[in-house]
């Protein structure tokens, strides 16, 4: 297991610096993902504050370091509650998912045992010179070379299981049945909540399921999509159970909480709204 860590700077309300500054557990990497390099390439005026000091200090003459082309790779996307982490997102560029908010961060591996998440702030923008959309195509697509968007059912069993695993975003749904539930991440399962932000996921994901659907924000790793068809489908029942998990440190660590509100997607508008 890999210890993963994100590195937050400026000011931030109690519960978002909390969750930048804990730890938590990180499933092990793809096989071909390339190894990034330490902490060099960052600058320490993007930062007010480190949470510990750096094990890699940044190199202050190595300016090159600092460009858009030697960072563009450890671009990545990030999910979080948009009204929670209100003081979080100050400063820092993001986009709106109904009640969450899609950012970006730079992800570095260090000496194989961490990994660490440094959020994209605007004063490294600024430095980069680059807009947001232009930051946004990037993150995305590094991060689905990274590790690519999956659809599952929910009771597949664990990852760590060596067992075959099939993408329904590739194959679809065999006989056509959408009985859920299903979870959406990304093929690793760490930070992969994000991947409703990357374009065309929520419409293919609806595509698969045949309509409408219910996001369930399981945790900032995944999410579970409910077929908003099912007429079994009872929200009070999954909002309440939501609640309970968020609550409950020993269940859910406080870092890995995402929202407590669930969303609808509708596919006749491409649009999410709270249920």
């Amino acid at each position: 297991m890999t210890h993963v860590k994100v590195i937050c700077g400026g000011r931030s309300d109690g519960s978002a610096a909390d969750r930048a500054a804990a730890e938590y557990d990180r499933q092990p990497a793809e096989k071909n993902k390339a190894k990034t390099p330490s902490l060099r390439p960052l600058r320490p005026q993007w930062f007010d504050v480190w949470n510990e000091e750096p094990e890699c200090e940044p190199d202050a003459e190595a300016e090159d370091c600092c460009s858009f082309s030697s960072v563009r790779n450890l671009l990545t996307t990030s999910l979080c509650d948009r009204e929670r982490n209100a003081a979080f997102l100050r400063g820092k560029p993001w986009r709106p998912l109904g009640s969450w908010a899609l950012f970006y961060a730079l992800g570095f591996d260090l000496q194989g045992s961490r990994y660490v998440l440094v959020p994209v702030s605007d004063a490294m923008m600024r430095d980069w010179d680059v807009d947001a959309d232009q930051l946004h195509q990037e993150a995305v697509a590094n991060a689905r070379l990274l590790s690519p968007a999956w659809l599952e059912r929910a009771d597949s069993g664990p990852r760590e299981k060596e067992i075959p695993r099939c993408n329904l975003l590739e194959a679809g749904l065999p006989g056509g049945t959408a009985a859920g539930p299903f979870r959406l991440s990304n093929r690793s399962g760490t930070n992969g909540a994000s991947v409703i932000g990357w374009e065309g996921i929520l419409e293919k994901t609806s595509e698969v399921l045949g309509g409408d659907f219910v996001i369930v924000p399981f945790s900032v790793h995944e999410v579970l999509v409910l077929p908003a068809a099912d007429e079994e489908l009872d929200l009070n029942v999954w909002r309440s159970g939501l609640h309970l998990f968020n609550a409950s440190p020993q269940v859910m660590p406080p870092e890995d909480v995402l929202s407590d509100n669930l969303q609808l997607y509708e596919q006749a508008t491409g649009l999410l709204r709270a249920v």
